[in-house]
């Protein structure tokens, strides 16, 4: 992709459970494409408009590692509420690579990471809420796994 595309990085909002905080990016040909093809998308808003992709991936990059590992999950148990445990293993080891590449370029470009209180404590309300299923048992275990502010896995 050039960086001649204008880019536009979104976050999954609360509603969209364990993805809530996973953000990504798209690149559409120019600003009058976007403004074509973009249709307001529930669960999703949007954090950044016609940025580089550098900047993209950084912004991408500061995903809080919590909302990774429930991202996961919230995969893993989609269109399955009972899926085999391969599935669901298969799913938390992607989220994993993509947490060692966040924080190898974070420490590269000496990006500062956000503050995931806010998310950390909607998981914890979510898996409050799911304790009694497979996915929130799946999901409580991701919350033992993460202790500091920044929603990091210790």
């Amino acid at each position: 992709m050039s960086d001649r595309t204008y880019n536009v990085v979104f976050e999954y909002d609360e509603t969209m459970g364990g993805a809530y905080g996973n953000r990504f990016w798209t690149s559409y040909k120019n600003l009058e494409d976007f403004k074509a093809v973009f249709k307001d998308r529930p669960g999703q808003i949007i954090i950044a408009k016609g940025v580089t992709q550098a900047e993209a991936l950084n912004l991408t990059s500061l995903t809080p590692e919590i909302c990774r590992l429930m991202g996961a999950v919230e995969l893993a148990y989609q269109d399955n509420p009972k899926p085999d445990m391969e599935l669901v293993k298969y799913a938390i080891t992607n989220a994993k690579y993509a947490i060692a590449y966040d924080r190898k370029h974070i420490e590269e470009k000496d990006l500062k990471r956000i503050d995931a209180k806010k998310y950390i404590e909607a998981f914890n309300k979510l898996t409050k809420n799911q304790r009694f299923t497979f996915k929130g048992a799946s999901m409580s275990g991701i919350m033992l796994a993460c202790f500091n502010d920044l929603g990091q896995v210790l």
